[in-house]
């Protein structure tokens, strides 16, 4: 699961729009939007700190989606 697509199920479950999201994460509903629409793969950490803050959930639930984009990449 993509970044934009964890982070669009998580706004679905709790009824929240793109806009209100930004609003409550203190950003513009622009990024949100990129984030959702996977033109951005991934937040920095203070971003993804604030998303999850206004989606009253704990940081490590985005882990899953950061993990799965170093699987099987070669050193």
């Amino acid at each position: 699961m993509t970044f934009g697509e964890l982070l669009a199920q998580l706004m679905e479950e709790r009824g929240m729009s793109q806009n209100e999201l930004a609003r409550r994460a203190g950003l513009d509903s622009a990024h949100i939007n990129m984030y959702v629409k996977n033109k951005v793969r991934r937040p920095t950490i203070e971003t993804a700190f604030a998303l999850a803050d206004a989606l009253e959930v704990n940081v490590n639930v985005f882990r899953q989606c950061f993990d799965l984009d170093t699987e099987g990449e070669q050193e």
